[in-house]
């Protein structure tokens, strides 16, 4: 469900925002305003199938917006939010056809039942009204059809056919273009000049998708000759750069309209292989079946140099470790999938290793937001802007304070142990470079770290050998020398013990 937030309180607009995200991908956010002027032409442009507004705005009311919305013939549900003293205009608002009201402050369980309602209410309606001429009905139907059953756009779809004068034998044309979203009036301007650029073609519409940072371009050519891959290199990429725009384009191409949904679901995952291919030439379907098949490697050199950036606490280094992760990924032509993967791997070791380090680790949210975006990065710019965020965050991590949980002592020993843990480092040893006794440091270590020296270097052994077992062909005597045990029988019985079972079983239960 497509949904427009009209609400002139800055904090109540981002949290009911915030909340819809929340209830599940069946509904997207494709625009914000704050008064009712604003709200028209952002519901005019976007053709949502319902729109939550406040009632008591400064400039344009929500119902005098509604009036016009109205009057304009615009199809689609409205939820109004109310104040307790404001039923009276809830009262006149419910005359006005409106779905629902919603009385401040909004609550997940009251918004969940209103949206429940509006998508039985969307349900019931035809996708082709008798008699139906208002404006923009072709927009509200192609993107209807992108929300509705496959069953139901299969029932609708001769009748928009007729309705409209597509023809059988000529597919519809999809593009996708994918911008970086850094200015918020990048998405409309891009539109209307895909717009201008598509008229020439045939028949079709061209939409935003403000949550993902694309536009698409559905459109059916009135040549049956059209070729969209030469129109889209030689005309429509070349119109786009002179605009000063930086895009990546998929395209792609569906016979029934009923496929229009999963077609476009696919050239979003397509447009990843843009952090391989460039953005030089719209990007098909075929195209990275062209390419060289082969399995790369974790690039365990680089997670080297990174590591060694935090354990010395280099601030500019660590941030050059990540833009270095980034351009190597592009110019080895590692694939999406490796990259994403990869690059999670990557991520998670070294906030790992951070926290190990300084006894403070990042909000859960927040390293959860950042293995979100990298899922879905599509673009080499999306994937270097996340690293470069990631970065500079883990080279000024500190506790909320500002200040380091461990001291300085504990400090200098961790980084001793992340260097020299595979050397088979000890307590004594770490003691004697300090300058302290043994007895002391053992004595600081379990209160600044909550654990025992013994535990905690075995931990980060284990971990280690963990990350070997799963992403190397190391041989197990190998990967105990490498996680610091000399003596690969003595690993395998701290291993069985740690986990509950040997190496080799951990390798099979996580399918290597």
């Amino acid at each position: 469900m497509r949904i427009v937030v009209v609400e002139d309180e800055h904090n109540a607009r981002e949290g009911l925002v915030r909340i819809i995200g929340k209830l599940g991908s069946r509904y997207e956010v494709v625009g914000e305003a704050d008064n009712g002027l604003d709200g028209i032409d952002v519901i005019d442009r976007t053709k949502p199938d319902l729109v939550i507004t406040d009632i008591k705005m400064p400039g344009m009311s929500g119902l005098e917006m509604l009036g016009t919305l109205k009057n304009k013939g615009l199809r689609h549900k409205m939820i109004i939010l109310t104040g307790y003293s404001e039923f009276e205009y809830a009262h006149k608002a419910l005359k006005m056809s409106v779905s629902d009201y919603l009385e401040k402050p909004i609550t997940v369980p009251d918004l969940q039942e209103a949206l429940d309602k509006v998508e039985q209410e969307l349900r019931q309606l035809p996708l082709v009204p008798e008699g139906s001429d208002e404006p923009g009905s072709l927009d509200s139907l192609f993107l209807r059809l992108m929300d509705c059953s496959r069953e139901e756009a299969e029932r609708q779809e001769a009748l928009i056919r007729a309705k409209f004068g597509f023809r059988d034998e000529i597919p519809f044309c999809i593009a996708i273009c994918c911008y970086d979203g850094s200015n918020d009036k990048q998405p409309s301007i891009l539109r209307e000049l895909l717009k201008s650029s598509w008229r020439s073609v045939g028949i079709g519409l061209v939409y935003d998708m403000a949550s993902r940072s694309i536009v698409v371009s559905i459109v059916q050519a009135a040549d049956a000759d059209f070729d969209p891959a030469k129109f889209a290199d030689e005309r429509l990429l070349p119109e786009i750069a002179k605009a000063g725009f930086v895009v990546e384009c998929c395209l792609g191409d569906v016979s029934r309209l009923s496929e229009l949904k999963k077609a476009i679901e696919e050239l979003l995952e397509l447009a990843k292989w843009s952090m391989i291919l460039g953005n030089r030439r719209a990007i098909r379907r075929e195209d990275p079946e062209r390419l060289t098949k082969r399995e790369l490697p974790y690039p365990a050199l680089l997670e080297s140099n990174c590591l060694r950036a935090i354990v010395n606490a280099n601030k500019q280094e660590i941030e050059r470790q990540f833009q270095n992760w980034v351009h190597a990924f592009k110019d080895m032509k590692y694939g999406p999938v490796l990259t994403i993967e990869y690059s999670i791997r990557f991520v998670s070791y070294m906030l790992r290793l951070a926290g190990d380090i300084h006894g403070y680790m990042l909000p859960e949210p927040l390293q959860s937001e950042w293995q979100r975006s990298l899922r879905e990065i599509r673009t080499i710019r999306q994937f270097g802007r996340a690293m470069d965020e990631i970065a500079s965050a883990l080279a000024s991590m500190n506790s909320p304070e500002g200040q380091p949980v461990y001291s300085l002592l504990i400090q200098k020993a961790v980084r001793m142990i992340q260097e020299r843990y595979a050397e088979g480092i000890t307590l004594d040893e770490i003691a004697d470079h300090l300058r302290v006794t043994t007895a002391y440091l053992s004595g600081q270590f379990t209160r600044d770290v909550g654990r025992r020296f013994s535990e905690y270097i075995r931990d980060i052994r284990l971990r280690k050998a963990k990350e070997l077992l799963l992403g190397s062909e190391l041989r197990t005597f190998e990967i105990a020398q490498k996680a610091g045990y000399p003596d690969p029988k003595y690993f395998s019985r701290v291993f069985k013990e740690a986990t509950g079972m040997t190496p080799g079983e951990f390798q099979k239960l996580n399918d290597r």
